[in-house]
């Protein structure tokens, strides 16, 4: 609903006769109160919530921390497999990188609500509630590659003056093939004769290692013609070991220790020249990353330019009732303003009609406008009222959504955004029980203002998450996908501390008393999100403007 509307509607509610109940301020955050029979309350709220960064298991760091990784082997099954080839080699607890990404986000929600609150009776109270959001994503996206020992490979995009890296390669794979053949043969001829060969007795006397060199060999050249090609035999992995790398060099450390034996058994196809296929010259730059985050799966990650991203739509929309149990100030007219100490009691039933749209999977940096599910919520809210002057609420609540089905990119570990393709899946979501504790107190500084504060703890548990089938891409031939989901780690079971300070200007006092005037209340509180002990939670810089106005309708 378009703030026009919105202002159209509250003009149009002020031409209407007024007889609003008598009441000290109550200003905008939560209160035990009901209206009236017969009164109805209009409210305008106007949000601005700005997302500034995010608590991951209790420590504070910046928004766009969940894409700022170090790109290895769980996000490409290139790396991956240059892990494995090297660990077959015998080279154990290699990690090939790309680099570290850095991705500076902000993101930013405008929310326009109105609501309805009517007094069905004295005691109980109907609500709804409808919000228009607006979300608008800024991302700059950086990468790092101090600590990358992985690059393009140059056979795949052909390097200036080097058309034939191809050729070249092959010409190094030959050299290890050759010398295992050639060491086989002369194993063989020493076996029938020893005197076939200078190097026989040394052959026959290490045959062990000499079977040994010659398996490893064969092996090595194979792991060669994977990861970097060789023409005719094998176009070559995307990413190879960059040159100069600790990896090239733990590669290089395998192909001198081949040289060495093959040397000492007189078989000199391998030199001190033939060295390894060409690797990567350059580290990956922000311009490859951005087209290895837009590239399809199997090249990339199959998402979104990080950059920019907006959307906008109506929410969730709120339906509920508040009934009182309990008021020790029944029939007096000013019952905030109250000599003596007393409780108000009420109870409030919600069911929120899931609208707007979940974020977009491949869309990293989005950001949803509902929560697209339907779901209840339950709340016990007490006002004690201490003085004239000073008064509070307690409020606890508890809530939970309703099972639905939606495509989730699903995290191999909490708090990690920058997901491959092939983890997504089609999943169905049973949200996990949420609890609520609010406590705000206010001071009444006269009969037109109030200000106070709350103070409000939310915690939930471990969403519920079962994929429906195979992840919705189809891989590339030879691709292996990983449909290992494990226990489906999701943010969901999280805690959160926020704090906020109100003002609130009420004339409700002052016009049941007789003043002319719109019986009108205006608050402004600002939120934010302190503390969290554990989850995946944005820590939020919320502003609210509110307005609510009073008036009999369909009532005496």
């Amino acid at each position: 609903m378009r703030p026009t509307f919105l202002a159209f509607t509250l003009a149009a509610l002020a031409a209407i006769p007024a007889a609003a109940e008598a009441q000290r301020v109550l200003g905008p955050t939560l209160d035990a109160t009901t209206l009236r029979r017969g009164t109805l309350r209009t409210m305008i709220l106007s949000e601005n919530i700005l997302l500034n960064g995010r608590w991951n298991d209790g420590r504070a760091e910046p928004l766009g921390g969940g894409l700022s990784v170090n790109l290895g082997p769980d996000d490409f099954a290139n790396l991956s497999e240059i892990r494995d080839l090297m660990g077959a080699l015998g080279i154990a607890d290699v990690s090939p990188s790309l680099g570290s990404t850095r991705v500076d986000l902000r993101q930013r929600l405008a929310i326009t609500r109105l609501g309805f609150d009517y007094g069905l009776s004295d005691r109980v109270m109907l609500r709804v509630q409808a919000p228009f959001v607006r979300v608008r994503a800024e991302g700059q996206l950086r990468l790092d590659g101090s600590s990358a020992s992985a690059g393009i490979n140059p056979a795949l995009i052909g390097l200036p003056g080097a058309a034939n890296i191809a050729t070249g390669n092959r010409a190094v794979v030959d050299a290890y093939t050759n010398a295992v053949n050639s060491l086989t043969a002369r194993r063989n001829a020493c076996a029938a004769s020893a005197g076939a060969h200078p190097e026989c007795g040394s052959i026959i006397a290490e045959a062990a290692l000499v079977n040994a060199t010659i398996a490893r060999a064969s092996q090595f050249a194979s792991a060669l013609t994977t990861i970097y090609g060789a023409q005719g035999l094998s176009p070559g992995q995307q990413f190879v070991p960059l040159a100069g790398s600790s990896l090239e060099t733990l590669l290089g450390g395998v192909g001198e220790s081949l040289r060495t034996n093959f040397t000492r058994w007189g078989v000199t196809n391998v030199t001190a020249t033939t060295g390894l296929p060409l690797g990567a010259q350059v580290p990956l730059i922000a311009e490859g990353l951005r087209n290895l985050i837009t590239a399809p799966f199997g090249e990339g990650f199959g998402a979104q330019d990080i950059g920019k991203s907006s959307r906008q739509d109506l929410g969730d929309i709120d339906v509920g009732v508040t009934v009182k149990l309990f008021d020790a100030f029944a029939g007096d007219s000013a019952r905030h303003a109250a000599n003596s100490f007393g409780i108000r009691q009420s109870v409030g039933l919600t069911y929120r009609l899931g609208g707007g749209n979940f974020d977009i999977p491949d869309d990293f940096i989005d950001l949803g406008t509902g929560s697209g599910h339907d779901a209840i919520a339950l709340q016990s809210i007490t006002d004690v009222i201490i003085s004239e002057k000073w008064w509070a609420t307690v409020g606890l609540g508890w809530a939970r959504g309703a099972a639905h089905e939606r495509v989730l990119r699903m995290p191999l570990l909490n708090g990690v955004d920058l997901i491959r393709a092939d983890r997504q899946v089609p999943v169905r979501i049973t949200p996990a029980n949420m609890l609520e504790l609010r406590v705000a107190p206010r001071w009444n500084v006269n009969d037109y203002f109030g200000i106070g504060a709350e103070w409000r703890f939310r915690t939930r548990g471990e969403d519920e998450v079962v994929a429906l089938g195979a992840p919705g891409i189809v891989p590339p031939a030879g691709a292996t996908v990983n449909d290992g989901y494990g226990a489906m780690n999701t943010p969901s079971n999280s805690s959160e501390h926020r704090w906020a300070w109100t003002v609130g200007y009420s004339t409700l006092a002052a016009e049941s008393r007789g003043k002319a005037g719109l019986p009108i209340e205006i608050g402004y509180t600002h939120e934010q999100s302190v503390a969290s002990s554990r989850g995946v939670v944005p820590r939020r810089w919320e502003d609210r403007i509110q307005i609510r106005y009073y008036t009999r309708f369909l009532g005496r």
